[in-house]
Parts: structure tokens; sequence; C-alpha cells
């Protein structure tokens, strides 16, 4: 849906009309209400305001195909400083210096890592790293071209083109940030014949980390699966831990989850030691002194 002006419908309809059809975003550029959402279309009104500007942040990202995760949608382009002051109802304009200009479908956008950093002040690191994570599942190559990127690199650092959600994610950063490393996403498990993969698992420890969300506890089918997987996963040989929001969204759930986590890994260090550590032999009584 292109942004209009009245002038180009005004032989069909009144003002009034108009204006219970459309909303104005910016200057004498409207876009039909159902659209008011749609940062894209937003972003298209702005361009046509301000045809030197470009698209920034998240915008840019969905105009390049990529999905988001739950981030929200508002529209934003940037335009040379000098640029007129005009009031913008829908969307945001920023003056900034001009970035490296890509054109994308036709629409001046910045580049991904751009739009990336555009987003990342406003964004804890757990969050950057589960959008990157869904970034680079989308797209194997840009796993390669961000690692180039030196603002990136404490992100990178910590992205897993494996991971699966957002909660995986952010489970396998706070893993990291306590110091708890050995844990991986999509581990495989072989189960009676049949591979499983876990969520974040340790195969030297065999300890696994399996989120469960919220159609977990809505749909009784998908909660008796899990349950036979986990207990599949138990019959391996393997500690499961299961881990719901609460887990990470309580501070105090997320503390007695770690504690857990950790007498686990210790029980299991042990276990490995006395697997390595050789029995001593008793002596032979035929061998001669």
């Amino acid at each position: 849906m292109k942004p209009i002006r009245f002038e180009d419908v005004q032989h069909e309809m009144n003002r009034r009309q108009f204006s219970a059809k459309y909303t104005r975003v910016v200057g004498t550029f409207w876009i039909k209400k159902e659209y008011a959402e749609n940062p894209v279309v937003v972003a298209d009104a702005l361009l046509r305001r301000f045809p030197n500007g470009v698209i920034r942040g998240f915008t840019a990202l969905i105009v390049r195909g990529y999905s988001l995760l739950d981030e929200p949608r508002t529209a934003e382009i940037s335009v040379p400083r000098g640029a007129s002051h005009v009031t913008v109802l829908l969307g945001k304009v920023v003056r900034h210096k001009m970035p490296e200009v890509h054109v994308v479908k036709g629409r001046r956008c910045v580049s991904v890592a751009q739009a990336l950093l555009d987003e990342f002040p406003a964004m804890v690191l757990e969050q950057q790293v589960a959008l990157v994570d869904h970034l680079v599942r989308q797209n194997e190559d840009l796993y390669k071209q961000l690692q180039q990127v030196k603002a990136l690199k404490e992100v990178m650092r910590l992205v897993n083109p494996m991971a699966e959600s957002r909660p995986e994610s952010m489970l396998r950063v706070r893993l990291r940030h306590e110091g708890i490393w050995g844990f991986e996403p999509q581990i495989p498990v072989e189960c009676d014949g049949v591979t499983r993969f876990v969520d974040l698992g340790n195969p030297k420890l065999r300890i696994a980390l399996e989120y469960q969300g919220a159609v977990h506890f809505e749909d009784a089918e998908k909660r008796s699966q899990d349950s036979r997987r986990v207990n599949e996963l138990r019959a391996a040989g393997w500690v499961v831990i299961e881990v719901t929001w609460p887990d990470l969204a309580d501070q105090a759930r997320w503390g007695r989850l770690l504690t857990e986590l950790r007498k686990q890994i210790g029980r299991a260090e042990e276990e490995r030691k006395m697997r390595r550590t050789p029995i001593p032999m008793p002596p032979d009584p035929f061998r001669p002194y």
C-alpha cells in the first residue's frame, strides 16, 4: 500500500471520507488506517516526505526480509542534519550523519550490522544475542558477515546459529555470565535407537536443560510428548533440568535453578573422576618377591 495525498483521491471522496479511511503520517502523506502498525508502509510515507532519508533499525531488517522476535515495530528513518523540521505523526525521524546506504527492494536502508547497532543501546546483552541468533538462523551467510564487524564483537562471541528460541539463547548467555561453560544448543543424544536433540546440553557431563514454553502447559498432547522425551533422555543416562519462563523472569527462581544446576554439575564431575580413576588391583598372591 503506497502513501497518498488527498489530491490523489479527491475525485473519489471528500475530506471527511478521506479522514475516516486514512491516517496522516507526515506532512501531506497519508496511509490507510489498517496499515498504521506496519512499519514498512509507514517508512514509505516518511521517505516520500524525505526522499534522501534512510530506513534504520528494526524496520531495515524487516525490509530485508528478516522476521523478528517480539521487538517493537516503530518505523524509523534518518535524514541529513540540515533537513527541514516537519511534524511526524507516525514513526520516527532522526537527524544523523548519513550512514552507508543500501538500496533494498527500491528502498534506501542501512546495513544489517548498522540496523542492529541502531537498536542495541535499548537492549541488554542477552536480548541482543537472542535477536542475532534468530537472524543468523534465517541466513547462514549473515553469521560470517557480522563476525567481521568490530562493534559487534562482544555479541558475536556469544552467538550460536543452532539456538532455536529466545529463551534458549537467554539461558545460554546467562550461564556464560555465571561462569558455567560447556552447555551448547541442540546436542544430539541417542535414545534407544532414536536421536533426540536437547535445547542446551553438556555432553561431557550428560546434563541437559530443556525449556518448556507456554504450549507445553496449554496443550495436553505436547505435554505428553515432552514428558516422553524427557523420560527417554533420563533413561539414556542424562540428567534433565526443565526450565520455564518464570525461572528466567523471577530472580529468586533463577537463583534456585542455578543452585540445582551447580549441584548436578558437581555430582557429574565427581562421577567422571571416578570413571577415569583406575581401580587398584589386589596383590597377586603368586607373584614372587
